[in-house]
């Protein structure tokens, strides 16, 4: 691989990297307890964008997370979650 590649793929991969910079406990614990309270887990890019959007505390977040997604409203007319603007990305989980 060239020098000059080299550097631009190294460039884009720490800037791809610092877009979703969080504190990962934060995001852990946001996915463990969305996903005990309505059986969603949101990806940590949604959740990084959600907290650059100032919402308020962790439980602030998992609530509105839990309200977008099972929202009657949104799942009858086919369109995707989002809060302000922000899609809600993830995978629903199953109950044992």
């Amino acid at each position: 691989m060239k020098r000059g590649n080299f550097l631009s793929s190294l460039v884009v991969t720490v800037t791809l990297t610092s877009c979703v910079t969080t504190d990962l406990g934060t995001i852990g614990a946001i996915q463990a307890q969305t996903a005990a309270l309505c059986r969603f887990v949101p990806t940590a890019k949604t959740i990084a964008s959600l907290l650059s959007l100032e919402i308020g505390s962790i439980a602030a977040i998992v609530g509105e997370i839990c309200k977008a997604v099972t929202e009657p409203a949104t799942a009858k007319a086919g369109q995707r979650p989002e809060i302000s603007g922000v899609p809600i990305e993830g995978y629903h989980v199953r109950t044992r």
